[in-house]
């Protein structure tokens, strides 16, 4: 008796493998991002930014400015490495495809920072000279790629592209003594690149706030200032602005408009 009831299991066992197998097949779980972050989106940002930038100062006048460079009554070369808040904003858009998600994003910063630096000359057989220059960055802009990886509404992504930074630099240079003044005030919107990365969190549907850290590179530029009391006509100190190069870290608070 033992042995047909063991029999009839078997039997059933076999006879419903198939239909049980492909039961399971047709309920496995299928696993996609719960959240989806498609659509496009603005918001506002805020932290800080940390700046290094150098001149060197050079002429254009070696008869008259020669020997002042070579005895170092004027310095040749200037440096500023000075921290501040930004303040800004940020929109973008967004496509996903399974857990990856594809962007662009822009934003504009207002940036609280002025850096200097002063140096003061005392080379025997010329009068105690003294020099400063000032730079105000104004504003960093961005417009980057974003490429994503997201972990239900957790987004870590990497981030590239364009920077556009607003300077306003200040050159000046003087022998009291004797009247010499070289000065100038140069302004001009500088051209470059950003890489960095952030993480993003959704709450809710349409709210999320995020962390990201750029890293970017501002080109320098150059200009002339005159002397403006004694001296040949024409004589000026050539400053050359080294690149801006720095970071930004921003907390930042986005709405999803779609």
């Amino acid at each position: 008796m033992r042995s047909i009831f063991l029999t009839g299991i078997a039997a059933l066992v076999f006879a419903g493998g198939p239909a049980l197998a492909a039961d399971f097949a047709l309920k496995a779980p299928v696993y996609a991002p719960a959240y989806s972050w498609q659509g496009c989106y603005a918001g506002f940002n805020g932290g800080g930014v940390w700046n290094s930038t150098s001149y060197n100062i050079g002429y254009n006048n070696p008869g008259f400015q020669a020997a002042s460079f070579a005895a170092g009554a004027v310095p040749a070369y200037y440096s500023e490495n000075v921290s501040s808040g930004i303040l800004g904003g940020q929109a973008g858009c967004n496509l996903q495809s399974g857990w990856f998600v594809y962007g662009v994003e822009g934003d504009a910063e207002w940036v609280n920072h002025t850096g200097s630096d002063a140096i003061n000359t005392h080379a025997p057989g010329f009068a105690p000279g003294f020099g400063i220059v000032t730079q105000k960055l104004e504003s960093i802009s961005t417009i980057r790629a974003r490429v994503g990886y997201a972990l239900d509404h957790l987004l870590l992504y990497g981030t590239g592209g364009i920077a556009l930074g607003n300077t306003n630099d200040f050159y000046r240079f003087a022998f009291p003594a004797t009247n010499s003044l070289y000065e100038n005030t140069y302004s001009n919107t500088r051209n470059g690149w950003t890489l960095g990365a952030g993480a993003e969190y959704a709450f809710g549907y349409n709210w999320s706030a995020k962390l990201e850290g750029l890293w970017y590179h501002l080109d320098g530029t150059a200009f002339q200032a005159g002397e403006l009391q004694i001296g040949p006509p024409g004589a000026a100190h050539i400053v050359t602005a080294n690149p801006d190069t720095g970071w930004t870290l921003k907390v930042g608070l986005n709405y999803k408009v779609w």
